[in-house]
């Protein structure tokens, strides 16, 4: 499975890291984890992209098999451990 993915870092995030206080930032990610829009897919013979995009920015593009199942669970599981390492990162400063 090709899996190409795309990801622009949440502007709010940012903007809870380095200016706002340490529950502004919980409070955000946990906004933008429970805001997650449906997951969105265009199919060919030869390849399925899904696309995921949330309110705050975060897109992610998976390319993957037509047959491949699971996809919007994953996206949603690859966005859930990307917001982690991003907390781990603001705690580590």
């Amino acid at each position: 499975m090709y899996v190409c993915m795309y990801v622009c870092m949440c502007v709010c995030m940012y903007v809870c890291m380095h200016v706002c206080t340490y529950v502004c930032m919980y409070v955000c990610m946990y906004v933008c984890i429970y805001m997650l829009q449906q997951v969105k897919s265009f199919e060919t013979s030869q390849y399925k992209l899904n696309y995921l995009e949330i309110p705050s920015g975060l897109k992610m593009v998976l390319n993957t098999d037509p047959s491949a199942a699971g996809i919007p669970e994953l996206l949603r599981c690859i966005y859930q451990v990307l917001l982690s390492y991003i907390r781990l990162l603001y705690l580590s400063n």
